[in-house]
């Protein structure tokens, strides 16, 4: 199971990737993709401040639903590498996780994985972005998981630089994709 974030933290307008290669990003709209940043007033120069902690909504148009992405970098020519697969056609939205929408998506996850029943134990993975956000007090979100399930469950919790989880296809069936921004979860 995978959480990230809430739907009124993505931007409603949507561009189109219009160049990529794997988790490479060249072009949305036609443009290089630093030019379309700085269209959106979250680009000046040659860079992205705190690229790092702006999650890049992906819908892969297959029924799945939407993933986020990091920016690890802005390559000479205003493309960017990304934290997966980008793909050609692909809409985008920007996101914005803060600090507080960081720790309720952690409270929420957790408070479904102590109401359950009937696991042995849980693996919990949230993304190291997560812990971006949370700046200074990085520990915060792990702190929220040993207040929820100390004494309840068996767990390990780990920061991951992306994590694996499935998604559901609409027309059943499942697929694979890597994620960032997320607080991820398998209970066995």
């Amino acid at each position: 199971n995978v959480e990230t974030l809430p739907d009124e933290k993505v931007q409603k307008q949507k561009a189109i990737i219009t160049k990529s290669d794997n988790n490479i990003i060249y072009e949305v709209n036609d443009m290089p993709f630093l030019e379309y940043m700085k269209t959106l007033g979250l680009s000046e120069g040659e860079g992205i401040e705190g690229a790092a902690s702006i999650p890049i909504i992906v819908d892969y148009k297959d029924g799945t639903r939407p993933v986020a992405r990091v920016i690890f970098t802005i390559l000479e020519g205003g493309g960017a590498v990304c934290g997966g697969a980008m793909p050609e056609n692909a809409t985008l939205a920007i996101g914005s996780l803060e600090y507080e929408d960081t720790l309720s998506t952690a409270r929420l996850k957790v408070a479904e994985i102590a109401a359950l029943k009937g696991y042995g134990g849980a693996l919990l993975y949230p993304c190291l972005a997560r812990a971006f956000v949370l700046g200074a007090e990085m520990e915060a979100e792990l702190d929220i998981i040993r207040d929820a399930l100390d004494g309840v469950i068996p767990y390990q919790a780990a920061y991951s630089g992306g994590e694996m989880c499935p998604l559901y296809l609409s027309g059943g069936g499942t697929v694979n994709r890597f994620h960032n921004f997320t607080f991820t979860a398998c209970l066995f």
